[in-house]
């Protein structure tokens, strides 16, 4: 799988598709995806429980890219806008009070698990003092709740 297919994978998985319906839709294994993402992003999980939680976090950064107002995939993007950082903060606070590890939604941003664990501190501070993140926040546990 090359071009226009991989690229159309990745973005689905970007917006929270999960592997199984990744593997059902494109007509392969769940070893196929992770190859597919792995030649993308330079890795990939190493068990089960590695997938669950980069599904997890997918499935909750795009969750919040909704709640924000982004497009597919934007959340991802390792920029200084306000609104996708405050996004990211989200995303990462959620994704810690889902009990998935700092470090594991570090390599699936590709950034360092202190940039997370700042993120998350962030996101408490802001939801304190700005009643719209605070309204976002809520919103996007809500949605994500399992």
């Amino acid at each position: 799988m090359i071009g226009e297919t991989q690229q159309a994978l990745v973005a689905e998985y970007l917006s929270g598709t999960k592997y199984a319906a990744l593997s059902d839709k494109y007509g392969i294994t769940y070893h196929a995806v992770t190859k597919v993402l792995k030649d993308v992003f330079g890795s990939r999980p190493s068990s089960a429980r590695e997938m669950y939680a980069q599904e997890r976090i997918a499935e909750i950064s795009a969750s919040a890219g909704k709640v924000f107002g982004l497009s597919p995939g934007a959340i991802w993007h390792g920029t200084r806008i306000q609104q996708r950082t405050r996004a990211r903060y989200a995303a990462w606070l959620v994704c810690i009070e889902n009990g998935i590890a700092a470090k594991a939604i570090a390599r699936a941003y590709e950034m360092d698990h202190s940039s997370v664990l700042h993120g998350r501190d962030q996101a408490r501070i802001l939801a304190e003092k700005v009643p719209e993140f605070g309204d976002r926040l809520n919103a996007l546990r809500a949605m994500v709740a399992p």
